[in-house]
């Protein structure tokens, strides 16, 4: 990643919400209030605004009709951009989250999914973009909130989803304007691949990426039917039947646990301990028809070549599923070291189930009481980039880029004047900020790596010193001035 990548200041979120309403007023309360909000990401909005003219106007911006979901977001999707402009190849990580919400007593917050009889929420489909080399997250490109039609309560709560983001026909629309949105964006960056899981096995996403050159990999779900060199069709699996593996890798494998994991199906993935596997991995271009019933995809090629990408877990531990991926991309697959490459790409699809995380819990947005989808979605919209701050911190704790990659010169004088046990290298790395921010926030070394709340505590106390600091020297220099 070229060192611009994340600029100096790169904790300071006045860029990514740098936000146009058409009344200057409610861009600089939109400023104010997440300033606000960041000290403390996890706190309720009450304690993040302690003065009561605060969350009054906080309230009063989230039921604004002229405040919107899009306009807030907007600053940071441009500041991404301008990131992955930096970064030389990135890749786009796509995939859906639910955010549910408890019901107290009989009464319904207007405009969510009821999930359960104890549970409403909604969806949002987001793209995360991430630099490759080192592997960085560089901001949200598209979020796309969305309900289940089938749990909205009632009309007026259909009608709300239909007027502020559309319906979506099918499950593959959001996966697809994901993509064409984000490749949209990103058209100037000169090297991009899009990462999606197995919900996004269609033959339209695929052959509409042909179509227009998106690079993709694809973890497919369906074993389709396929044209073997003979001509007859045959499943996808049949082509690696005789092959032998190109490359073996270990890989770590995350661990997954027996607890709600939202209203989709949870069959796919059983729960699971954190482990290694040793895999071996098999490549081969592989030729798709269209199916024959879905007229609608008529205006698609009839056939696309593919490459294809089988990780294959031959010897899993007693007890354990094995590990089968299979992967469709556009990525060349002639050596080793481009299948590998391939997989390691797929790998990196675990950042955005963390940044969903640091949504969750690092902002603890399924805690809020807002009464409505509406004042949700804008708390949701102002809290997606201090999410990606969040993650940034977090992800970047083992780097040895420099410090001022991520903070200021200011914060980071005050990390080495306030935390001086750190090992503070002769040039501080952000290794040795990410450490300091814990230790501030109460972390302690035998308690493993800082969790997503010490981050944020250690995060809020930085920023109060720095207002502090920045207070005396205006003093000091008003004094100065006098004399």
């Amino acid at each position: 990643m070229a060192s611009g990548a994340v600029q100096g200041d790169g904790f300071d979120l006045r860029n990514e919400f740098a936000a146009d309403f058409g009344d200057p007023r409610l861009s600089q309360r939109l400023q104010l209030l997440v300033e606000a909000l960041s000290r403390n990401p996890s706190a309720s909005f009450p304690e993040q605004l302690r003065d009561p003219s605060q969350l009054e106007s906080f309230y009063r911006f989230i039921r604004n009709p002229r405040v919107e979901f899009g306009d807030v977001l907007e600053p940071h999707q441009l500041a991404t951009v301008e990131r992955a402009m930096t970064a030389g190849e990135v890749a786009v990580i796509h995939d859906t989250t639910d955010f549910g919400f408890p019901i107290y007593g009989d009464t319904l917050r207007p405009g969510l999914c009821k999930f359960s009889r104890k549970r409403q929420g909604f969806l949002t489909h987001a793209s995360l973009v991430v630099s490759t080399a080192p592997v960085c997250p560089l901001g949200v490109l598209s979020a796309q909130p969305f309900p289940y039609q089938s749990q909205l309560p009632n009309a007026a709560s259909k009608r709300f989803w239909q007027q502020s983001f559309g319906l979506m026909k099918s499950t593959y629309d959001r996966w697809l304007k994901g993509v064409r949105q984000t490749a949209a964006l990103l058209e100037n960056v000169p090297s991009v691949v899009h990462l999606m899981d197995r919900e996004a096995d269609s033959y339209e996403i695929l052959a509409d990426s042909e179509m227009h050159g998106t690079r993709y990999v694809v973890r497919l779900t369906y074993d389709r039917r396929s044209e073997i060199p003979s001509g007859e069709l045959a499943y996808i699996s049949a082509n690696f039947v005789d092959l032998k593996p190109v490359a073996t890798r270990v890989i770590e494998l995350g661990a997954r646990y027996e607890k709600p994991r939202g209203p989709r199906s949870r069959d796919a993935q059983p729960p699971r301990p954190r482990r290694t596997a040793a895999v071996d991995v098999y490549a081969s271009a592989v030729t798709l028809q269209r199916p024959k019933k879905r007229p609608e995809w008529s205006h698609l090629p009839a056939k696309i070549t593919i490459n294809v990408v089988r990780v294959v877990e031959p010897s899993p531990p007693k007890g354990e599923e094995p590990v089968t991926w299979t992967l469709a991309t556009t990525e060349p697959i002639d050596t080793p070291s481009e299948v590998l490459r391939i997989v390691d790409l797929y790998r990196m699809r675990w950042l955005i189930e963390e940044y969903f995380k640091a949504v969750k819990t690092g902002c603890s947005f399924e805690k809020r009481q807002l009464e409505s989808a509406q004042s949700l979605l804008i708390a949701l919209a102002m809290l997606l980039p201090i999410a990606w701050r969040l993650l940034l911190l977090r992800h970047l704790g083992d780097t040895t880029l420099s410090a001022e990659t991520v903070v200021s010169k200011t914060q980071l004088q005050i990390l080495r004047s306030e935390v001086p046990k750190v090992s503070w290298e002769q040039i501080p790395t952000v290794s040795n900020v990410h450490m300091a921010i814990a230790r501030l926030g109460g972390h302690l070394r035998n308690n493993g790596p800082p969790g997503w709340q010490v981050l944020g505590r250690g995060f809020t106390r930085l920023l109060e010193m720095e207002r502090g600091w920045l207070a005396a020297l205006k003093a000091h220099k008003r004094t100065c001035d006098q004399s």
